[in-house]
């Protein structure tokens, strides 16, 4: 087995490739008319099954949570009519955490 190979660039090492999976599930495909008599099978492994339905369940749960949380909404709304922001320290901490959001993505970490 070869350990290491480069690729093209010459920096960037090939993995080698692992070994197939036992574990697979045969699927015949469908001939059509015309077609030639022998068929071709396409094996789908466990773990790519397991993954499939993994997917499909968090994909049924996000669909469940709303885009927009009223709940969050009618707080903030509330905390903008009772002047909740306009308050020295909210402001003072609001200028900070932007202040050090923008060093950081700048690059001064001062």
């Amino acid at each position: 087995m070869i350990g290491k190979v480069s690729g093209s660039s010459g920096n960037t090492p090939i993995q080698p490739i692992k070994k197939l999976e036992k574990d697979v599930v045969p699927v015949k495909a469908e001939v059509r008319e015309g077609a030639s008599s022998t068929s071709d099978i396409v094996e789908i492994s466990k773990d790519a099954q397991d993954l499939e339905k993994t997917i499909a369940n968090l994909k049924t749960e996000l669909n469940k949570i709303p885009d927009v949380r009223h709940e969050k909404v009618d707080a903030a709304r509330s905390k903008i009519q009772k002047g909740f922001y306009d308050t020295k320290e909210v402001i003072k901490e609001t200028a900070e955490i932007l202040l050090k959001e923008f060093k950081a993505s700048s690059g001064d970490m001062r």
